[in-house]
């Protein structure tokens, strides 16, 4: 748990991490799930997608994401990944809907 960490002091007396958290994956994921999982974050600036159509893709603390401008202006975020092949949805570009052939399922704008 991130709360029950005790900071070490370094030679020149400096507090800092136990070494194992810069390398421990579940030190990782505790980090991931409380820093980024449940707050707001900044992504893009909206004229990164001005237009209906224009999309951007990121990772956010490992989790893929991809942001697209909807026909009526709007912005909805969505987790860039379809289970269970694990197929990345969207790319860079503009589209006026997303597919996957495997599931011959799509979604529009």
């Amino acid at each position: 748990m991130i709360s029950a960490i005790k900071i070490d002091n370094s030679d020149d007396g400096t507090p800092t991490l136990p070494a194992r958290f810069y390398h421990d994956p579940a030190s990782y994921e505790a980090e991931r799930r409380t820093v980024f999982f449940d707050q707001w974050l900044l992504y893009g600036h909206e004229d990164l997608v001005r237009a209906p159509g224009q999309h951007l893709t990121r990772n956010i603390a490992g989790w893929p994401v991809f942001v697209i401008r909807d026909k009526n202006g709007d912005l909805r975020a969505h987790h860039n990944v379809c289970r269970p092949p694990r197929v990345t949805v969207a790319s860079g570009g503009s589209r006026d809907c997303f597919g996957l052939a495997l599931h011959v399922s799509w979604m529009g704008l």
